[in-house]
């Protein structure tokens, strides 16, 4: 799997926190921020970014499967609904999202999934890309 690879993992961990810094989200490095009810919710997201304006939350999930089952969506699904603050989830799988969980998870916005061969760079910060296109 492409997690077992330092040099893989390291590239798509720091596109994620350039993602969730430009969409707002600072890193919370240190969770006495949070509450003990969002610790114990938010203990499988790696990364955890805070808006300051609202108190607003983004994590990072990392499925563990080759492609994400209607199980973890829905895992994902409760941990959103159990955390009031958490407006988006960035779900990062290895190949696919099987068509179940697609159905599954028809018109709700709060979860977004990439492919972690999306993530091997950041695009937005490409030197191709023009300066007015990186807002």
């Amino acid at each position: 799997m492409w997690y077992q690879d330092e040099r893989k993992r390291y590239r798509v961990c720091t596109t994620l926190c350039e993602i969730i810094e430009d969409r707002g989200f600072p890193l919370v490095t240190e969770h006495e921020r949070l509450t003990h009810g969002e610790q114990l919710q938010l203990r499988e997201m790696p990364l955890v970014g805070e808006r300051e304006s609202d108190g607003a939350l983004m994590a990072v999930n990392y499925c563990p499967d080759a492609k994400m089952s209607v199980k973890h969506l829905r895992k994902l699904l409760d941990t959103a609904n159990a955390c009031a603050r958490l407006t988006c989830i960035i779900a990062v799988v290895h190949d696919s999202v099987t068509h179940f969980a697609v159905k599954e998870q028809n018109g709700d916005d709060r979860i977004h999934i990439f492919r972690y061969k999306e993530l091997m760079f950041n695009v937005t910060r490409h030197v191709l890309v023009p300066e007015t296109s990186r807002i």
